[in-house]
């Protein structure tokens, strides 16, 4: 093993130990299954998710590099058709931009325009947070107009 690899191996081992503890603040029972899966050598959606959320690109380039998840197969979370934008909208949210970076084009990733990164994060969260609006004031107006119909209905038949 050249220098390199080690020092990729080592940077690797502490990112893992450092979100493993990180995970077992925030839920020992979510530790004990990360635990598990990395001994394991299992580096699926869940595993990836944490170490976007706690910014570890080591566990991430890690999982992709040796081919240790399917990027294009269907996600655990039914809002994403696939892991790989799933773990773009969490990169996005977290603000990981040399993840971000990675997970939309790994050939480049040494080239990370940041300002650039940033305001596209920064239009999606808006765009998002946008729709739900729009979501929130639909669902009300529909609402009202059923209320409305419904009041209709009453005072028809009460007259």
């Amino acid at each position: 093993m050249n220098s390199k690899e080690n020092n990729s191996s080592k940077n690797l081992e502490d990112s893992i130990e450092k979100l493993s503890k990180n995970l077992y603040l925030e839920s020992p029972d979510l530790w004990i299954e990360f635990s598990g899966k990395v001994n394991d050598n299992i580096f699926d959606e869940m595993v990836l998710f944490f170490a976007i959320k706690y910014n570890y690109k080591s566990i991430v380039e890690h999982a992709i590099s040796n081919n240790l998840i399917d990027l294009n197969a269907p996600s655990r979370n039914n809002d994403y058709p696939n892991i790989k934008e799933h773990l773009i909208f969490i990169a996005k949210q977290n603000k990981a931009l040399d993840i971000l970076n990675y997970l939309e084009n790994p050939s480049s990733c040494n080239d990370i325009n940041e300002d650039t990164v940033e305001k596209k994060i920064d239009n999606s969260i808006s765009n998002l947070n946008a729709n739900k609006k729009i979501n929130i004031f639909l669902s009300i107006f529909v609402a009202i107009a059923n209320t409305m119909f419904l009041n209709l209905d009453i005072e028809f038949l009460n007259l």
